[in-house]
């Protein structure tokens, strides 16, 4: 998202007077329509210019063009399964707030807690999930940048083609992807980017299924 913020007012509404529970459940109400509000502003970011501002080009598919923001908005259906606070709590974390090396250091700790004996089982029940399947072939496709297969390549055989891997390779590559000698060392930025091009949604899919557990 950057280091922009937008700040949004809500005039005419009041929460006095009104129990907890009320009051959760218009607050919820409110993250609907911010919802909403939040995919205009991203199509009027990416959209063609049409002749009014309230008319959506016809041919803009959000899924298609800004696939992460897409994945972002879906992620508010969960208000509906959580109580407020907790459903705050996961918006705030998501990976599509998060800076390129905060979404590379959250890789580190569910890494950290798939080796931590109190909550490895957890770990491994989420990684073990029907949604990983399309991650469990992940080595097949090979490395388009360099620095991905430097990194994999100091220690191939300790990587088998599963979820598990996955993430320890995740965790190493942003560990050691300054540290690649026989190429260009990448930004952060750089390699968040890959990450996310490479493995395509694996981000979004494991804080869904972490924030879920």
């Amino acid at each position: 998202m950057g280091e922009k913020c937008l700040k949004i007012i809500n005039f005419g509404g009041s929460l006095e007077g009104k129990n907890q529970t009320y009051q959760d459940e218009l607050k919820k109400d409110d993250f609907v329509d911010i919802k909403i509000m939040l995919g205009y502003l991203f199509e009027s970011l990416l959209a063609p210019k049409t002749p009014s501002s309230k008319k959506k080009a016809t041919n803009f598919d959000l899924s298609k063009e800004w696939i992460e923001a897409n994945r972002f908005l879906k992620f508010f259906d969960y208000i509906h399964i959580w109580n407020y606070e907790k459903f705050v709590s996961k918006l705030l974390g998501h990976p599509f707030l998060k800076s390129p090396q905060e979404r590379l250091e959250w890789i580190d700790t569910v890494n950290n807690d798939r080796k931590d004996p109190s909550t490895q089982w957890d770990v491994l029940t989420v990684l073990g999930k029907v949604d990983f399947v399309v991650f469990a072939s992940w080595k097949g496709g090979g490395f388009k940048e360099a620095f991905m297969k430097e990194v994999f390549d100091y220690n191939p055989s300790s990587y088998k083609d599963d979820v598990v891997s996955l993430l320890r390779y995740l965790r190493n590559l942003n560990h050691h992807f300054r540290d690649v000698k026989k190429c260009k060392r990448p930004t952060v930025e750089e390699a968040d980017h890959a990450v996310r091009r490479h493995f395509d949604n694996f981000l979004e899919v494991l804080y869904v299924c972490w924030s879920c557990r």
